[in-house]
């Protein structure tokens, strides 16, 4: 009985640093275009929000230091008053659904901060390989932290 006991105790301990987690989800046929700014008005940027977190996505290529780079750069505003820890993914494919390029960040997001930007969220790859992007998925896990 002390061995379940202890179990459930573990189990329960390591579940309680992280509430129920909720997720943002979006995909969408597209047209990355290259540019030199996030200001440049062919980005490609759209806003999404659940009950905890507002975000902008901006999607944009640029040739930089010999190197192609694809950035999916969001911007998180934090409006759940509570600690969020934030895994942001996002996906690029071709016609044929094929993978070109995946790009991956996580974060903890303070409470009531309204301008947290993931700056690495890019990737390098082939300016041919850009050039096939067709459409894009992205989900957008977040949960809350729980300070013991």
């Amino acid at each position: 009985m002390k061995y379940y006991s202890l179990i459930i105790l573990i189990i329960l301990i390591t579940t309680s640093a992280f509430a129920a987690p909720s997720k943002i989800t979006k995909s969408d046929n597209c047209k990355i275009h290259e540019t030199d700014t996030f200001e440049d008005e062919e980005v490609l940027a759209f806003d999404l929000q659940n009950e905890d977190i507002k975000v902008t996505c901006k999607f944009r290529g640029k040739d930089s230091s010999k190197m192609f780079r694809l950035y999916a750069l969001p911007t998180f505003e934090n409006i759940s008053g509570k600690l969020l820890y934030i895994s942001y993914n996002a996906a690029f494919f071709d016609k044929e659904n094929n993978l070109i390029a995946c790009i991956r960040q996580n974060s903890e997001i303070q409470p009531d901060t309204n301008d947290t930007q993931f700056s690495s969220a890019l990737t390098h790859l082939p300016k041919s390989e850009f050039e096939k992007i067709s459409s894009y998925k992205l989900v957008i896990y977040i949960e809350e932290i729980v300070k013991e």
